[in-house]
């Protein structure tokens, strides 16, 4: 069986390093790409276990053996980066809010 491709997008949140911590534990899948604006937020990662980096996920969104994403941005990049991957054709995990403002959120009101 073919291990699942999964690129991370942004580590502003804390739980992405408890994401890929866990990752590491799941035989048939792998973290093989990471993207962030901040390179020094993952760098040790990168480093140490030789995994590509992409300052812009675009990039990351290209890779062609690439599964899914996991998306671990502050709240306000969510939707975006959301489009950007489905539009890719990827598999999407990301928690939290997904829309932009509070229309259609009367319920809420």
């Amino acid at each position: 069986m073919r291990k699942l491709r999964i690129g991370m997008i942004s580590f502003a949140h804390s739980h992405a390093f408890s994401y890929y911590r866990q990752l590491q534990h799941i035989k048939n899948a792998e973290v093989t790409a990471i993207a962030d604006h901040q390179y020094d937020r993952v760098q040790a990662i990168v480093e140490r276990d030789h995994v590509h980096f992409y300052q812009d996920h675009r990039e990351l969104l290209q890779l062609p053996d690439l599964d899914a994403v996991i998306i671990c941005s502050e709240n306000v990049h969510h939707a975006s980066l959301v489009t950007d991957s489905a539009k890719a054709g990827k598999h999407i995990l990301c928690e939290k809010p997904l829309g932009t403002g509070r229309r259609g959120n009367e319920a809420y009101d």
